[in-house]
C-alpha cells in the first residue's frame, strides 16, 4: 500500500516518534513531509496539499509527540475504512480518550495517529481543517441538548479545533471513521533541559601560577517536565 507520512510539527519532532514511524513504514512504499513551523491548522492543509502531488493512496497523520504502537499502521490498513484513528491519552487527562461519541456514534477523532485515504481530501475541497471550531449542546434542531459544531474565535487560543471541523465534514460526506481497537499511542510529556550554573570558588597562586578548585560544578543540566501543550 502505497502511504504519505505526514507530520505536522512546530519543530519539535521527538526521536520516540520517528524511531516508530519508520519502524511501521518499514515494508511499505512511502513518502514523508515534514510542515516545519507552520502553526495549526496550516500545517495540516499544507501537508494535505503536498500529499495529492504524489501518486500515493493514503495519508498517515502523526503529530510530532505522539508515539504510534508497533505495527499501528498495518493495524489501520486492516480496518479497510476512508478515516482509521488510534487513540491516545490526553496530556493533562491520561485516562481520557482523544475521541467523542454521542448517542453511540463517534463524532470526532484526534490526529495525532490518523490514517486517511486520498478520496476523503479530493472530495471535501480545501480548506480541510480549520481552527476554533467546537461542539456545543443547544435545545433546538434535531433533539434536546443535540451537539453542534460553532465556531468561536479566541484570540487568547488562537487554534484548536481543527479535528472536529475536519470530522464533521468528512462524516457529513458520507466517510466512515473507525477507531483500531486494542491499540493505543503513547503521548510523552516532553521534557524541557535546563541549565543550572553552579559557583565555581578557585584560589589562585601567584607564584606557583596554579589554581586550586575548592569545590563546585558548572555545566550540569536538569530535566524538568515542560508545560502541557
Amino acid at each position: 500500500m502505497k502511504v504519505a507520512g505526514l507530520f505536522p510539527s512546530r519543530g519539535l519532532i521527538g526521536s520516540q516518534m520517528m524511531e516508530a514511524v519508520d519502524a511501521n513504514l518499514e515494508g511499505h512504499d512511502h513518502v514523508k513531509f515534514y510542515s516545519h513551523d507552520l502553526p495549526i491548522p496550516e500545517s495540516f492543509n499544507y501537508l494535505v496539499l503536498k500529499f495529492l502531488k504524489t501518486s500515493h493512496d493514503y495519508a498517515w497523520f502523526v503529530e510530532e509527540d505522539v508515539v504510534p504502537p508497533t505495527d499501528g499502521l498495518n493495524a489501520m490498513f486492516a480496518e479497510e475504512s476512508p478515516i482509521s484513528f488510534i487513540d491516545y491519552p490526553l496530556k493533562n487527562r491520561p485516562d481520557s480518550p482523544c475521541y467523542g461519541t454521542y448517542r453511540g456514534k463517534l463524532i470526532w477523532i484526534g490526529l495525532g495517529c490518523t490514517l486517511v485515504h486520498r478520496e476523503v481530501f479530493e472530495r471535501l475541497g480545501h480548506p480541510w481543517f480549520e481552527s476554533q471550531w467546537k461542539y456545543v449542546s443547544v435545545h433546538e434542531g434535531s433533539g434536546h441538548g443535540d451537539p453542534v459544531l460553532k465556531i468561536y474565535p479566541d484570540p487568547e487560543r488562537p487554534y484548536g479545533g481543527q479535528d472536529l471541523f475536519f470530522c464533521y465534514n468528512a462524516l457529513r460526506m458520507g466517510f466512515d471513521i473507525r477507531i483500531v481497537m486494542g491499540m493505543r499511542c503513547k503521548h510523552p510529556v516532553p521534557v524541557r533541559i535546563r541549565p543550572v550554573v553552579e559557583t565555581v570558588d578557585v584560589v589562585y597562586d601567584k607564584e606557583t601560577s596554579k589554581e586550586t578548585h575548592l569545590g563546585g560544578e558548572s555545566g550540569k543540566f536538569v530535566s524538568e517536565p515542560a508545560l502541557s501543550r
